[in-house]
């Protein structure tokens, strides 16, 4: 499909574009809308306002931390976001490596240290057991094939004129008015027309989906791991087997850091959590250097390799083939 554009960048889009959020932010200011579109393409965090942005106490991990852990009804990771932004305060903090300066930040006081570890801590774990959980990724493995799937087998068909998804991927270069129209609703109605097709790969997967038929998981190991390149190694194998079905096995690759180290050289430092951990201190530091529990965590980087296949006697089958690489 070669759509390589981040959601950002689409959110940026949403803000700058004819649409109702750029009208209501343009009553406010009319530069308002370029400014927002600015924060949102932002990588790293730049200054005070980026910051609130794009972090690692940003105002979109407050947020979908607090709905994903009640979406997914799991017991842990309750976060008190009224404590936390009682706690935070405005104040500077000093960066550079030759010219050292202090710009603005936003730090927490030493009442919010106990629920910014909580935060963090909560991140951590949905990451390991919710988004990077077997389950979850089979099926998000499962819906990026099928979409690349449609994509190429369907895109002369009559559904590119009436179905959203087909019509975003295939109307050219993506426009916004397409992608607009992509919702959960729009997936699932996708789901039920992919299901009557007559493709057999494209219905196949579809009905898998829709049936919550997932595939089979087959741990491949860490990335830390001594074999090192055993990945590597494994897949090779695999593309040498002569087999129906090899193509429709799904590889994944994911990595989870619950907290990243960024130096004081710049201002991508703005990217920690900043605290006063002591009401004595002159100037906020990293969270990681005076909580055991971050510092804990920091360390705690996991990078999981696995293949999913679409029932239990092939897994059989690779987990062989595994064996056989290990050695």
């Amino acid at each position: 499909m070669g759509l390589t554009k981040r959601h950002e960048a689409w959110s940026a889009e949403i803000v700058s574009g004819d649409t109702e959020i750029n009208r209501v932010l343009r009553e406010v200011d009319e530069q308002l809308p370029k400014q927002v579109a600015a924060l949102l393409k932002e990588e790293e965090s730049k200054d005070i306002y980026s910051a609130v942005v794009a972090s690692q106490f940003d105002a979109d991990r407050i947020d979908y931390i607090q709905r994903d852990r009640l979406m997914t009804g799991v017991q842990f990771g309750h976060v008190d976001s009224d404590w936390l932004l009682d706690c935070l305060e405005v104040g500077s903090v000093t960066i550079g490596k030759q010219d050292y300066v202090q710009v603005p930040c936003l730090y927490l006081g030493s009442k919010g240290m106990a629920v910014a570890e909580e935060y963090l801590e909560a991140r951590f774990r949905l990451y390991w057991t919710v988004y990077t959980h077997k389950t979850t990724r089979a099926a998000e493995k499962m819906l990026e094939a099928l979409l690349k799937l449609a994509a190429a087998k369907l895109c002369d068909s009559c559904l590119t004129r009436r179905e959203p998804i087909l019509r975003h991927f295939t109307s050219g270069p993506p426009s916004l008015d397409t992608y607009v129209h992509l919702d959960d609703s729009t997936v699932w109605a996708a789901l039920a027309e992919y299901a009557d097709c007559r493709v057999p790969e494209v219905s196949e997967l579809a009905v898998r989906l829709r049936d919550r038929r997932l595939y089979k998981c087959l741990e491949i190991g860490s990335w830390d791991e001594p074999q090192g390149n055993l990945y590597q190694r494994f897949r090779r194998k695999v593309e040498e087997l002569d087999v129906e079905w090899r193509d429709e096995l799904l590889f994944d690759q994911s990595t989870i850091s619950p907290y990243t180290w960024y130096a004081f050289d710049d201002a991508s430092a703005l990217s920690k959590v900043l605290v006063k951990a002591r009401n004595d201190m002159v100037e906020p530091t990293d969270i990681a250097e005076e909580s055991p529990i971050v510092k804990a965590l920091r360390d705690q980087r996991r990078r999981v390799q696995r293949v999913y296949a679409p029932d239990t006697e092939k897994v059989s089958e690779l987990n062989n083939i595994l064996r056989e690489v290990r050695t």
